[in-house]
């Protein structure tokens, strides 16, 4: 089991779900768009999305959503409870609580156990004035600083990374401070 060691401080988010896209407050108060909703603008697939929807239809693609949504939710949560040693096997006998179950086991049986140390935990970080965001995991992968997202799609899909550079971003001010601090602190 990982250790949690809580070396940073993370903000805690104030969400804002506004007409175009997920924001939080920054430190300042002024709203900032999520890295999701920067990324979902950056990208072809809002366009692509509509063309499945004209595809399957409107009230088919809601229930897919839906599905995949609360499929999504019940995997994080179960992972977030498992990396803190709660009770995380906790799925309803649905067909979605059997597939985020499968899913989650998944996870805990091929990636999370190579988790050294872990940092954060759904993991507030922002850039005032710029974007702000929550990572699922922070810490230290098979020994290697790391920002670690859970991605439950049904459908293994090629990744930019974009997400996490954004992340990182924020991530690599707070390890250089960290380490600097003792040697300033003797300056």
């Amino acid at each position: 089991m990982s250790v949690i060691n809580n070396i940073y401080s993370y903000p805690r988010l104030e969400r804002l779900d506004l007409k175009n896209g997920r924001y939080y407050l920054d430190s300042n108060n002024n709203p900032v768009p999520s890295v999701t909703t920067v990324l979902s603008k950056t990208s072809k697939s809002s366009i692509q999305i509509d063309q499945w929807r004209s595809r399957v239809g409107n009230k088919e693609a809601d229930r897919i959503i839906k599905q995949s949504t609360d499929i999504g939710t019940m995997v994080h949560e179960a992972l977030e409870n498992y990396l803190n040693n709660k009770n995380w096997n906790n799925f309803s006998s649905s067909n979605d609580g059997q597939i985020a179950k499968n899913i989650s086991n998944k996870f805990i049986d091929s990636g999370l156990g190579r988790i050294n140390e872990i940092w954060g935990l759904e993991a507030g970080l922002m850039l005032d004035n710029l974007y702000a965001g929550t990572a699922d995991c922070i810490g230290i992968f098979n020994g290697v600083s790391s920002i670690i997202d859970f991605k439950t799609s049904k459908k293994i899909k090629k990744e930019s990374g974009l997400e996490i550079i954004f992340y990182r971003a924020v991530h690599m001010p707070m390890l250089i401070m960290l380490c600097l601090k003792p040697i300033l602190n003797k300056l």
